[in-house]
């Protein structure tokens, strides 16, 4: 890792204006952890977490936006038969980094509470039901 100040992602950061597909490893070398947002508009194919982890240093760590279905911020229908299996996808994608290097990479879940609600309701402790004990991922 390098040393110095690091205060956030900036186009500075990338020598030559870096492909995207090399903005994560180059990020990696100055941080160690980062936000995953895209999990929150769409739960991630699991070739997409496996291709991150695989591509960050061992000591690197990511943390996961809950996606909206999950946190009351879809408008509409979810893309899913039902909100379990909505869940057990999401968990299923996060598998290559709970299990990568036989550490957990995956530092954090962070879920976003809608502007118009709070998180304290039956409905959102039933959810979080779902996502069983994370010590057991």
């Amino acid at each position: 890792m390098r040393s110095g100040l690091r205060v956030g992602d900036h186009d500075t950061l990338y020598p030559d204006s870096a492909a995207a597909r090399n903005k994560l490893k180059t990020y990696g070398e100055w941080f160690r952890t980062v936000e995953v947002d895209s999990s929150f508009y769409a739960v991630q194919p699991i070739r997409n977490m496996e291709k991150w982890t695989a591509e960050t240093a061992a000591g690197f760590h990511f943390i996961v936006k809950a996606y909206q279905g999950m946190t009351g911020h879809a408008r509409g229908g979810i893309p899913f038969e039902t909100v379990p299996a909505m869940f057990d996808a999401f968990r299923a994608s996060l598998e290559p980094m709970v299990a990568a290097d036989n550490a957990k990479r995956m530092m954090a879940l962070l879920g976003q509470v809608p502007p118009r609600g709070t998180f304290d309701t039956g409905e959102s402790a039933e959810q979080l039901d779902l996502f069983g004990d994370p010590g057991e991922w």
